[in-house]
């Protein structure tokens, strides 16, 4: 609904810059579609319907609509724009969403997330611990924190530790948090 109206208008005109363009989605379209998202364990089908809204505006930034014939997949498309995929979004989402937790120490939802569930682990902690491994590989080696390896549970007091008191830092390795790739 929000996209519709501006679609050509705004995101079609060559007499706006890309960068308004690309702040008027994050404002506009991207807090409407990712909206909660951190409280979900994200499906190929959820991502891939995001995906296509948010591809749909990008693609329209670019003068490369689906309706047309196009010249790059969405992955091409996200890397020529320097874009994260939806599934970096929502890891970052994620990300904000953990440090909130940490901070304000709900004591019953962190006794519901530090339960097993009979398969294991409950599906959202599964994913954040997919999330700090990500971010433990690909985002730590370039600063000059050293954190254990996050999927042994004896380490995670020192990642709670960090980042909580990471304060500015946790927020800027966050942002920092860049990927094209999509699962859908």
């Amino acid at each position: 609904a929000a996209y519709a109206p501006i679609a050509i208008r705004v995101f079609g005109s060559i007499h706006i810059h890309d960068w308004v363009k690309l702040t008027m989605v994050r404002s506009l379209i991207l807090s409407k579609l990712l909206f909660n998202i951190h409280i979900v364990v994200p499906t190929k089908a959820l991502v891939k319907r995001i995906g296509s809204v948010y591809m749909r505006a990008l693609r329209r930034i670019h003068g490369d609509a689906r309706c047309a014939k196009t010249d790059f997949s969405d992955l091409q498309l996200r890397m020529r724009m320097f874009a994260p995929s939806v599934d970096c979004l929502m890891m970052r989402a994620r990300m904000r969403y953990v440090r909130r937790l940490l901070c304000a120490r709900p004591r019953e939802l962190l006794a519901v997330l530090a339960m097993p569930s009979a398969r294991g682990k409950l599906p959202w902690v599964a994913q954040i611990q997919h999330d700090f491994c990500h971010v433990w590989q690909h985002v730590l080696p370039n600063t000059p924190y050293a954190l254990p390896d996050p999927m042994a549970d004896a380490n995670a007091n020192t990642w709670s530790d960090f980042i909580k008191g990471a304060g500015g830092t946790w927020d800027d390795l966050v942002e920092s948090i860049y990927f094209c790739e999509s699962i859908a």
